[in-house]
């Protein structure tokens, strides 16, 4: 499946549909290019939750911001994702070089390696033969978060089962939506959940065996504990899970019900809402 990683929406199948959803890791369109400089990038952050986390998972998807981190934009089509794009050589993370996405002057979306250590890691950028300064992230075993739309909302990206978004009816023209009810099983798409079983290679959507999360996370609507029914990658996006869980009786009704996740101790910090009736 081609991944449009730089536009405003993209396209997955979902229950035997194909829904139309804003692009989960919060990636923008850019445009023209850059003449070759050194490399010189200015932060390191988790794409998903609002507030964008410096805390960075294994397996799960990091954004690298800054300066002439590539010539132009170039995006991956389809997985295994090669460590090497368009005019970048490679992003490293703790010495391992890191599955691209895509690459812009200003961003680069990549996958954290499986096997790297936790802890303080250096992140580095090499373009052109030049390896950019080295910025410094943290590494963790968890880093639960939720994707949400992109542009300042805190709707997070979650799916009724017939294919439609969790939110307020037309909450996003041209998108079919509408809000769910308690019993109703969606599904959200996170970050940082941590090991699956089985195993998947760096770069690679999981195979038929489903790679399921080794922590099942426990998933908080308006308070009230959801059942989960399944946790683990998603088969359409490299470096993303999604969470397939039954909302809870007694929860809140509105646009805006907060969701939160936690996972072996480590609870996800944004604010993320769904709507329910």
């Amino acid at each position: 499946m081609p991944y449009f990683w730089q536009l405003g929406l993209r396209f997955c199948e979902h229950n035997g549909m194909r829904s139309r959803i804003p692009a989960l890791l919060g990636c923008v369109a850019f445009f023209g290019s850059v003449a070759f400089a050194q490399p010189s990038p200015a932060g390191v952050a988790s794409p998903a939750g609002l507030g964008h986390g410096t805390v960075i998972a294994r397996g799960s998807i990091f954004s690298v911001f800054g300066n002439d981190l590539a010539g132009s934009l170039s995006v991956s089509d389809s997985p295994p994702l090669s460590t090497r794009l368009g005019d970048v050589d490679s992003v490293t993370i703790g010495g391992v070089a890191a599955p691209l996405l895509f690459v812009a002057p200003t961003q680069i979306n990549a996958q954290a390696p499986w096997g790297i250590s936790t802890g303080p890691q250096d992140v580095i950028v090499t373009r052109g033969g030049v390896a950019s300064k080295v910025i410094t992230t943290q590494v963790s075993r968890f880093a639960p978060a939720l994707f949400e739309f992109t542009g300042g909302l805190l709707q997070a990206v979650a799916i009724n089962s017939d294919g439609s978004l969790v939110a307020p009816a037309g909450a996003f023209p041209g998108v079919t939506s509408h809000p769910a009810t308690p019993g109703d099983n969606i599904t959200l798409y996170a970050s940082g959940l941590g090991p699956v079983d089985p195993p998947v290679a760096d770069g690679a959507l999981p195979g038929d065996a489903k790679s399921q999360t080794v922590s099942v996370p426990v998933v908080f609507i308006d308070g009230a504990t959801g059942t989960v029914q399944f946790s683990g990658l998603s088969p359409q996006f490299v470096g993303v899970y999604q969470v397939n869980v039954i909302v809870p009786s007694g929860s809140a009704t509105g646009n805006a019900v907060p969701v939160r996740l936690e996972v072996d101790g480590v609870s996800s910090a944004d604010p993320a809402t769904i709507a329910l009736r």
